[in-house]
């Protein structure tokens, strides 16, 4: 695959700032061959001196279509957010290529 990949966006779960018991990290990240939304759980250590994302832990919650079948050229983006209401959004950056026929 050529182009753009990799981290595309960083959101904190929405009860975060509410100081709940269990936080999570979403990405939005493509991996070469599909754009996906993973969770990991945070864990904070040493009294909140380090922070960091339970590699254990990864979920992967949604993932999109096989990019390596569907697209030529790409410009990848977007942005993964939580709204006021709790839900999770996701915008999708421009493709730049041609669907297959058929």
């Amino acid at each position: 695959m050529s182009g753009e990949t990799g981290l595309l966006d960083v959101a904190l779960g929405p009860l975060w700032s509410a100081g709940a018991a269990q936080r999570f990290v979403y990405l939005y990240v493509e991996d070469g061959r599909k754009m996906n939304i993973v969770r990991y759980s945070h864990t904070e250590g040493a009294g909140g001196t380090s922070s960091r994302a339970n590699t254990a832990s990864r979920t992967v919650l949604w993932t999109d279509i096989d990019l390596t079948t569907w697209f030529t050229a790409k410009h990848y983006g977007g942005q993964l957010s939580f709204g006021p209401d709790g839900y999770m959004y996701l915008t999708q950056g421009g493709w730049i290529g041609m669907c297959p026929s058929g």
